[in-house]
């Protein structure tokens, strides 16, 4: 959640990306659970290792924040 605060408010970033590996199963469920979307899968080289793209927006963040967060938004200026 502090990651979200910083990129959106405090860098005023327009877009977060996350990537996360297939064999870290918990982590796009925890990413959506953020607001992230699934964007695509793809191979990283040489390793071959499959990974998840997953993006979230200022704009999407900011609706998550009008309904979800403001206690805790509030409390982390506190």
């Amino acid at each position: 959640m502090i990651t979200l605060i910083t990129g959106f408010e405090l860098l005023n970033l327009d877009k977060l990306i996350a990537l996360t590996y297939t064999k870290n199963k918990y982590t796009p469920k925890s990413l959506e659970n953020l607001g992230f979307k699934y964007i695509n899968t793809f191979k990283i080289k040489p390793s071959g290792d499959t990974c998840h793209r997953f993006e979230l927006t200022k704009d999407e963040y900011l609706k998550l924040k009008e309904y979800y967060l403001p206690d805790l938004i509030e409390s982390f200026y506190i």
